[in-house]
């Protein structure tokens, strides 16, 4: 199945906002920042499996550490923010540019952040949000699993 990219809404996700507030993420930060990356990018995939966001996943990019993306489908984007600006500039350019046209949600735990997205009219939800969103689409996941065995059976 296609996907229509531009009816789906935007998810833009704050990475390391969510990294900081997730125990499991910040425990495997702890080894490494790239670990902790690629842990919040595998949860991620879930969203994007089941057509229901854009995902868009933002990064700074002034960590000095080195940077690897694990292989990701062609529609999942991950962003680091370039030499001399922010996440949240990269945020809130992903959202002026989307949203007249569809909606937009930013996940970040920074106050300031949310109130800016905010007043250029997306949504702002929590990174515990995001967390119970995961584990919701988790259960729809095999549900759809299990009735597609089960047909594939006869």
């Amino acid at each position: 199945m296609a996907k229509k990219l531009s009816l789906l809404p935007l998810l833009v996700i704050d990475g390391y906002s969510v990294i900081y507030c997730w125990n499991d993420l910040r425990l495997a930060k702890r080894q490494s920042l790239r670990k902790a990356r690629e842990l919040l990018i595998e949860k991620l995939i879930l969203l994007h499996d089941l057509d229901i966001y854009q995902v868009v996943v933002v990064f700074d990019g002034n960590n000095p550490e080195p940077v690897s993306i694990p292989k990701v489908p062609e529609d999942f984007t991950i962003v680091f923010s370039p030499k001399g600006s922010t996440a949240d500039g990269v945020i809130e350019k992903f959202v002026s540019d989307s949203v007249a046209q569809r909606t937009v949600t930013v996940i970040t735990a920074d106050l300031e952040e949310k109130r800016q997205v905010e007043s250029l009219g997306a949504f702002c939800m929590s990174p515990e949000w995001l967390m119970q969103e995961i584990e919701y689409r988790k259960a729809d996941f095999k549900d759809v699993i299990e009735k597609v065995h089960l047909q594939s059976r006869f």
